[in-house]
């Protein structure tokens, strides 16, 4: 049975990252639901975000190093999500692109009144990017030719830690051009979809927000019993 977990603005976006690596391995299958305390770009653990940043241009950003792997990600116009079950689940598998798919496919059916028209990458993308949204990887969910879910996971022998980010809407460009190293931001203008094609308003994202988090606690516990 899924249990689902809300933090909503009682941690700082470190502290978020922490409370999930402290659930890997635990007896339960976990839906992590929260909300970011401010503006974050988040980023895993082998990635050196002075590779890729102008870090003097931060302002207000909050940087938060993630428990898994994958690139860096901004969290402006974003809904992440975490995903934990113990290997002692019968969906857990020991090869990494299964539990890609398997997460995925749930997810996708979330997303699905949404987008009509999707598909998931079968081979690995060219090309070397760390930045989460520049690069798609093996059954990345694809809409439009381009990535709109970004996922990092942990594997132990204890269990296993899915971090998923859906983008909602475009993040403001001018900050994106003013903290990202041009390369990188090239690259994710190429790579990068979202959800919703024109910009939505604070008050309209946290309705999306609320509407999708509501679908995803559907499609998980449907797919947890």
């Amino acid at each position: 049975m899924l249990k689902i977990i809300e933090t909503r603005d009682s941690l700082f976006s470190q502290e978020i990252m922490e409370k999930d690596a402290s659930l890997i391995g635990a007896p339960d299958t976990f839906l992590h639901l929260y909300t970011w305390p401010k503006p974050t770009l988040s980023y895993g653990c082998l990635v050196n975000p002075e590779d890729f940043l102008y870090m003097d241009k931060l302002g207000e950003l909050s940087l938060a190093k993630r428990p898994t792997g994958g690139g860096l990600i901004f969290h402006l116009t974003d809904l992440a999500f975490s995903f934990l079950m113990p290997s002692s689940s019968p969906h857990f598998s020991h090869q990494t692109e299964e539990n890609y798919l398997f997460v995925n496919q749930i997810v996708a059916k979330s997303l699905s009144p949404y987008i009509p028209s999707y598909s998931f990458l079968t081979e690995e993308a060219p090309g070397a990017s760390r930045f989460c949204m520049a690069k798609a990887t093996k059954y990345d969910i694809l809409v439009d030719g381009g990535k709109l879910v970004g996922a990092a996971q942990r594997r132990t022998k204890k269990g296993l830690l899915h971090q998923g980010s859906i983008s909602l809407c475009t993040p403001p460009q001018e900050l994106l051009q003013s903290v990202l190293r041009e390369s990188v931001y090239t690259d994710m203008q190429k790579t990068s979809r979202y959800l919703f094609k024109e910009m939505l308003s604070p008050s309209e994202l946290l309705e999306k927000r609320l509407e999708i988090e509501e679908a995803l606690r559907h499609a998980f516990s449907a797919a947890i019993i």
